[in-house]
């Protein structure tokens, strides 16, 4: 099945325009960097909070309200300029190990993100342990989806 969806992809009008054109894939590329700096930046922030290094005077749920919106449009522009990267060279990506790993990263990531992290940065009274766990999660899987993301293009 993600041959043929690979192989769709590939050949779709979105797949041959962004592969085709002269800025098609280095306009995707700019809105994959811009979202990862602004996902990355906002986790990042925010984990330093649960960590206790960063505005610790200031209450958890605080922090992660004023990081939240720019996280989400980092995590938007992301999922929206991916797959079209993905699908002007569907085909190697699907022969590419790192792809997959950076997939499977993803959903980890994204389950993650809309469960535990969410529930831990909604609230003040997390204990210290869970926040630092969390913090420490969410470091690592996502820093992980973008280093399995760089790693396809040399994969």
């Amino acid at each position: 099945m993600a041959l043929s969806i690979s192989q769709w992809a590939e050949a779709s009008w979105w797949g041959t325009f962004v592969r085709e054109s002269t800025m098609g894939f280095a306009i995707a590329s700019v809105f994959l960097l811009f979202g990862i700096v602004l996902l990355l930046g906002g986790v990042f922030l925010l984990s330093l909070r649960l960590f206790g290094v960063l505005m610790a005077d200031q209450p958890v749920s605080q922090v992660a309200a004023a990081f939240r919106r720019w996280t989400l449009i980092g995590l938007v522009a992301t999922l929206l300029s991916g797959p079209s990267m993905y699908a002007a060279t569907a085909m190697r990506y699907y022969d590419s190990p790192a792809f997959w790993l950076e997939q499977q990263m993803l959903a980890v990531a994204l389950v993650f993100h809309f469960t535990l992290w969410h529930y831990v940065t909604s609230r003040d009274d997390a204990p210290a342990a869970l926040r630092a766990l969390t913090g420490i999660l969410a470091i690592g899987l996502w820093f992980g989806v973008g280093v399995a993301g760089r790693a396809i293009g040399f994969f």
